[in-house]
């Protein structure tokens, strides 16, 4: 017999949170008093600093306001089967804002809407990992909100976008994004520093799939693009970088950019027959789309933080960043139990597990 399962041992974040406990929202099986939970509210008020939510379901909504790593199972296991016993489009869905006290937090293998920030503030959040996701991803740039450090990686983005209430600009500093695909990027002030690396927003058929960052200081590098917006995005910098769309008349800051790439001169184009995910668990979306084929002109393409080369888009760049099919997590799995029958008839029965590493 095979199966495919996220290991819930209290170890997997015992590197970065001693005696941490584990609770779950959702799970469908028989309760465990002080582990299951109704929602996520009671989960988090049952919890300490940095404690583990693990996600079951589509049944999550809330706001964090401690350190939390809050932990789902995936997504699109129905395009990729063998990764889990979860074959869901969206097994562990979320709605959930991260606001003053979730400093440090973790999100990660969850499919939905995440926001950081609140609408009317003040607020103040430092440091959230969002990875392996699916999500769109919503800024609230409140008046005297500051929203600093936020790393987004190895995810599925299909918004991430700035709001803004209409009365003034909060603080939004050091938004990095590494190999994701992004469907839509928009930033508004010149206060606001970001970094796009490694990343694919492309759908040119789409009415989407470009980047709108007006004035904000952003790095954008070793990443494959429908429309870069050059008359707009003032002060973007543009590094090894490739678009669909012409070369522009205005000049653009940067070097070693490649203007009018074809997708089917880049992509092996895998699996579904469309580059847009459009909604959470569209069939026709496969990320192995975007694995570059041979002879592309992207392999190569861009240089890593070490001047040395990489392939552009989300599968190239740090190693420690790069996309991992289906967002399954950095948490070991048991995906083989061999056993000599399906009966026991010895004492003691002695069984085969295979453990496999998903870094």
């Amino acid at each position: 017999m095979k199966k495919l399962f996220l290991l819930s041992a209290a170890a997997i974040f015992v590197s970065s949170f001693s005696y941490a406990e584990i609770r779950r929202v959702g799970y469908a099986g028989q309760p465990r008093a002080g582990v299951d939970y109704a929602n996520f509210n009671d989960a988090q008020t049952a919890s300490s600093n940095g404690d583990t939510i693990q996600v079951y379901g589509n049944t999550v909504n809330g706001s964090v306001s401690k350190r939390l790593v809050i932990m789902g199972f995936g997504y699109n296991l129905d395009v990729n089967t063998g990764l889990q016993a979860l074959t869901s489009d969206a097994p562990s869905g979320v709605s959930i804002g991260f606001i003053a006290g979730s400093d440090s937090s973790v999100i990660e293998g969850c499919s939905g809407s995440i926001g950081l920030g609140e609408y009317n503030g003040p607020d103040s959040i430092d440091n959230i990992a969002i990875k392996r996701c699916n999500a769109s991803i919503s800024i609230y740039n409140a008046p005297n909100n500051k929203i600093r450090n936020i790393k987004i990686y190895s995810s599925i983005v299909q918004n991430l976008n700035m709001v803004w209430n209409g009365i003034n600009y909060g603080l939004v500093t050091n938004i990095q994004v590494y190999n994701s695909y992004v469907q839509n990027v928009t930033f508004f002030n010149s206060s606001t520093t970001a970094a796009i690396i490694n990343c694919v927003c492309t759908s040119p058929e789409y009415s989407g799939g470009s980047l709108n960052l007006n004035e904000a200081g952003v790095l954008v590098k070793n990443s494959i693009f429908n429309s870069a917006n050059i008359t707009t995005n003032v002060n973007t910098v543009f590094e090894n970088n490739f678009f669909f769309e012409a070369q522009p008349v205005q000049t653009v800051p940067g070097s070693n950019n490649r203007w009018n790439q074809r997708w089917n001169n880049l992509f092996e184009r895998l699996g579904g027959t469309t580059d847009n995910p459009s909604y959470f668990g569209d069939p026709t979306f496969d990320e192995d789309y975007f694995i570059l084929k041979a002879g592309s002109l992207a392999i190569n393409g861009g240089f890593n933080a070490l001047g040395q080369p990489t392939d552009c888009g989300m599968y190239g760049g740090e190693a420690a960043y790069r996309y991992k099919l289906s967002g399954i997590l950095a948490v070991p799995a048991i995906y083989k139990l061999t056993a000599p029958s399906t009966a026991a008839t010895a004492n003691p029965y002695n069984v085969t597990i295979s453990v496999r590493s998903n870094n």
